[in-house]
């Protein structure tokens, strides 16, 4: 074993601050059977044998601590282990029998003995999620410390204890799998502070949602500058408020805010779906929706397309139910006469399958370049959405070659100088509007090389005149 002098010259820092600030603390060498396991007090919930370091066992069994700290105990006729289990279980699997040398503190108190072991613990740089978890929640909520107060005894920065404070909120089967799920910062980043925002809900509903949310972030392996890109957190708030108005259960909310993994298989091999990135549930403007049914009932249409097909939506006014094109044209001529396409996730592929309609679950262009030239009376709705360069005219060219005799109402969503859902989230490849051939940057020159028709807007200025920025449904 090593000697008092050997011990001092490697650890003197911190045991050494607890030598003279704990008054009666001795250093000595303590049989192992007078050390009670089960008395330990420990927030590591990673904690077991199983996990002791390399370096720990290798030390232990030669016998000397030159790189391996002492273990801390409190004094008592069975002496209760503050810090040092870990060491403990392995020195008692070599030899039962033997001794060890500790840092044997006076009696304390619960608090003192608490205290000690987080702050033991605070500064090893392998402390687990979890356990930073269990510590700031008991100072904060238990000991009623401050935030401040909080970082200072623990170490940590006061946005780690901020994080931790609002992770202290979610349902046990979270913080009980916190290094399961995933980072505590990334947690925070996609379920956000639900129960803070929605004081109202009821606790259990709220904590369906977080559970679930959790699950899907770590199923899908979400990085952090994903959901921050996506700001996921209050997409969440948002559609549990709405969510919760119009009776969807947790599971949609979570898979209208996140997809789902769709499994398909190819050649006996499994393939998977996945879409990155939230779902908003608000229709800022379900006029457009109105303006599709108007021309379903003036048209007639033999078949209906919907490129792009929306998910299921809700007034921004009065977040009430809309009813979108695909089902508004299925129920006007029939589910067999009308076509979804889009890579369908979440909440979108669960009310897509209620509608009955036909539908292609993946790349629109992908599908398009596969399909036999269509004749007949059709309507064609395409809801267009990325910068207006990928408004190409060479794809609607294209789709009017494919459908000589059909209608294509084009719908533009903001589409002038990058000014909604362009950069790096929007890449060109992903987007059917992109071909790469007379993309054009205005919809004014989109609607005046086909001599499109402007059928409905809502964006106009106080006098009466269509702003830029707006939207448009075109008529080819």
């Amino acid at each position: 074993m090593t000697t008092e002098v050997e011990f001092l010259e490697t650890n003197v820092e911190i045991y050494e601050k607890i030598r003279n600030s704990v008054k009666g603390t001795e250093y000595k060498l303590v049989p192992l059977s007078e050390i009670d396991p089960t008395l330990t007090v420990d927030i590591r919930i990673d904690r077991s044998k199983s996990v002791a370091s390399a370096e720990v066992a290798t030390s232990l069994k030669k016998g000397f601590f030159a790189e391996v700290s002492p273990l801390i105990l409190m004094a008592g006729r069975m002496k209760t282990i503050i810090d040092g289990l870990t060491r403990y279980l392995e020195l008692y699997d070599i030899d039962p029998n033997g001794c060890v040398y500790a840092l044997v503190v006076p009696e304390l108190t619960k608090e003192q003995q608490i205290v000690l072991n987080l702050v033991l613990n605070s500064k090893r740089s392998n402390l687990s999620d979890g356990s930073r978890q269990v510590a700031v929640e008991y100072l904060i909520r238990e000991q009623k410390k401050s935030i401040e107060e909080t970082a200072s005894i623990l170490g940590f920065s006061k946005r780690d204890v901020m994080v931790h404070d609002i992770i202290a909120d979610f349902p046990a089967a979270i913080k009980e799998n916190l290094d399961t799920y995933v980072s505590y910062r990334k947690l925070e980043e996609g379920v956000g502070s639900i129960y803070r925002q929605n004081p109202t809900f009821p606790k259990d509903f709220l904590d369906d949602v977080a559970t679930k949310q959790a699950s899907r972030i770590f199923d899908l392996n979400i990085n952090r500058d994903a959901m921050s890109v996506a700001k996921v957190f209050k997409t969440l708030d948002k559609n549990i408020k709405l969510g919760f108005k119009n009776g969807l259960t947790p599971t949609q909310i979570v898979n209208a805010t996140l997809p789902v993994i769709e499994k398909t298989f190819s050649n006996g091999e499994v393939k998977e779906v996945q879409v990155i990135g939230g779902t908003d549930l608000i229709c800022e403007h379900p006029q457009k929706l109105d303006a599709v049914e108007d021309y379903i009932d003036k048209l007639n249409p033999e078949w209906f397309i919907n490129l792009f097909c929306e998910s299921k939506l809700f007034n921004s006014h009065d977040e009430t139910p809309v009813i979108t094109a695909i089902e508004r044209a299925s129920a006007k001529i029939g589910k067999d006469n009308c076509t979804a396409i889009s890579n369908f996730e979440g909440i979108k592929l669960d009310y897509i399958k209620e509608y009955g309609v036909n539908y292609h679950q993946g790349d629109v262009y992908d599908w398009l370049t596969h399909q036999p030239k269509k004749l007949g009376k059709g309507l064609i709705f395409v809801d267009s959405y990325g910068s207006s360069n990928y408004n190409s005219i060479s794809f609607i060219n294209y789709l009017k070659e494919l459908y000589p005799e059909a209608t294509i109402l084009f719908l533009i969503l903001d589409q002038f100088k990058d000014y909604r859902n362009s950069g790096a989230s929007r890449l060109s490849q992903y987007f059917i509007m992109n071909w790469g051939i007379n993309p054009v940057d205005t919809v004014v020159k989109l609607a005046d090389h086909f001599n499109f028709e402007v059928v409905w807007t809502d964006s106009v200025d106080s006098n009466g005149n269509t702003k830029e920025r707006g939207l448009f449904l075109l008529k080819a």
